[in-house]
């Protein structure tokens, strides 16, 4: 049976396990492309340091900001995600995901002030198995990336956990910059490759 979008966020949320998303912790709900309302994440939840444009996903985003990646593993498809507006404390972000000849459209609301990075939940601990740096091919471009590899371990009802997560960062990147994700924990892998992507005006 094909997963729904419901059952693929809660497999990722068993995987990246206090990651330090507020839209981790909540699943957006579906929003049909007519509908202009979106869901607003980051509104609740601990604070996290005061960013800067260069360390959060969206503060430095511009309308028409997109990319596109291809998803393996536990939760197979295409996503595509596009700033479609933005102001002084919010970017709205539009994502289209294709999964067996459906696709499914949904807005969200994201904090300027947040993160929403792979960070360690209290009580979780990282431990960092390499860094480096590597070129990724994608398309007829070379993105220039710098990857960090971590397993991270933390207790879930007295039983010890963990996942191995490995990131591609590249900083001509829109969304934080992640042109590849690695990460398998207790319910499979998930691992998304970008295809493209392109900066609004």
């Amino acid at each position: 049976m094909r997963p729904t979008r419901m059952s693929v966020v809660l497999v990722l949320m068993q995987v990246l396990v206090g990651c330090g998303r507020d839209d981790a912790a909540t699943p957006p709900a579906t929003i049909p492309a007519a509908t202009p309302s979106p869901v607003i994440q980051g509104s609740s939840g601990p604070t996290a340091s005061p960013p800067t444009a260069d360390d959060t996903r969206y503060a430095s985003a511009r309308v028409g900001d997109w990319i596109a990646q291809t998803l393996t593993g536990v939760s197979a498809g295409e996503v595509r995600r596009t700033v479609v507006a933005k102001d002084a404390k919010f970017a709205t972000i539009k994502e289209e995901t294709t999964r067996g000849g459906e696709t499914l459209v949904e807005e969200t609301k994201y904090r300027l002030d947040k993160t929403y990075e792979l960070a360690a939940a209290p009580g979780a601990q990282d431990e960092k198995l390499g860094e480096g740096d590597e070129t990724l091919r994608v398309g007829d471009r070379d993105y220039a990336c710098h990857w960090v590899h971590v397993k991270r371990t933390w207790d879930m009802g007295g039983q010890p956990r963990h996942s191995d997560i490995k990131i591609w960062r590249c900083k001509d990147v829109p969304f934080g910059g992640i042109v590849r994700s690695d990460v398998t924990g207790m319910v499979g892998t998930h691992n998304a490759m970008m295809t493209g992507c392109g900066r609004g005006k």
